[in-house]
């Protein structure tokens, strides 16, 4: 590997240059010198990888994506990348580091969705960082990530189902999972359902929200991350019987509680 020394415009610092080879070197010395001629920052070796992911959670992924969203890359950032590399000034986070950093991730016993989830997430930042030219390249986009193992999910067949809602008849959760088995909604989904969203007469279901747990704020009703998550599908006959029958007892517990039913209208009867 051929390594050159550049100094800035200011004569303060001293700029280190990476290539495998001299042609790989001259052509980010010209970067450089280019970016110089015309005035781009010159990013520099003083901010660390911690310093950089903070600021991009709470000034680009806080601002614009769901709660969620916010938190599973905060989580990732906290558990995993500054742990591991959060010293690194951002502009020495080079592809060897971070491949080395990755098989060590993968070889403590993560699995490789979880690696791939981990570089997934410095992958965005870093290009968030190549936009506000802290650095030159993005050395997430040039490693190996390790190979999936394809998961196989384990389906019930119809007589399973059958047997298993045949256990549940009369069970406080049988509308629940009849809604599961049948309906092919996410969990969240399902939690979310409100009696507004659902037409027994003509057999109907509106898909509208999901329930997702907030930090500090508890649970509560969010939108779907894309207009076609918002949906509306036709009950079967086996889940319109559950969940008819589900609205009557709810209803008789809704009279009995008098005041104190504090519902607000959703299918999951109150604990």
């Amino acid at each position: 590997m051929t390594i050159l020394e550049l100094p800035t415009a200011a004569q303060l610092h001293r700029k280190l240059l990476y290539g495998k080879t001299r042609a790989d070197v001259s052509e980010a010395m010209k970067r450089v010198l280019r970016d110089q001629q015309m005035g781009l920052t010159i990013p520099s070796e003083r901010q660390t990888l911690t310093m950089f992911l903070n600021d991009w959670l709470e000034n680009t992924v806080k601002p614009k994506n769901k709660q969620l969203t916010y938190r599973s890359y905060e989580w990732i950032v906290r558990t995993h990348l500054i742990p591991g590399l959060g010293r690194t000034p951002l502009v020495k986070l080079t592809p060897q580091k971070l491949q080395s950093f990755i098989n060590e991730r993968h070889a403590s016993g993560l699995s490789a969705t979880t690696v791939k989830h981990i570089n997934a997430t410095l992958r965005a930042a870093l290009s968030q960082a190549q936009r506000w030219q802290l650095v030159y390249q993005n050395a997430a986009k040039l490693i190996t990530l390790p190979r999936s193992v394809r998961y196989e999910a384990k389906i019930l067949t119809p007589e399973q189902a059958k047997q298993f809602l045949l256990h549940l008849n009369g069970q406080r959760h049988e509308a629940l999972f009849t809604v599961a088995l049948t309906m092919g909604l996410r969990r969240g989904e399902i939690l979310a359902l409100r009696w507004s969203d659902i037409d027994l007469e003509q057999a109907s279901l509106e898909v509208r929200h999901s329930l997702e747990r907030v930090k500090g704020e508890g649970l509560r009703l969010s939108e779907p991350k894309s207009t076609r998550a918002k949906r509306a599908l036709r009950i079967p006959q086996v889940c319109l019987a559950a969940l008819t029958a589900h609205k009557v007892a709810q209803e008789k517990q809704r009279l009995w509680a008098g005041s104190k039913w504090q519902n607000g209208g959703f299918v999951s009867q109150p604990a």
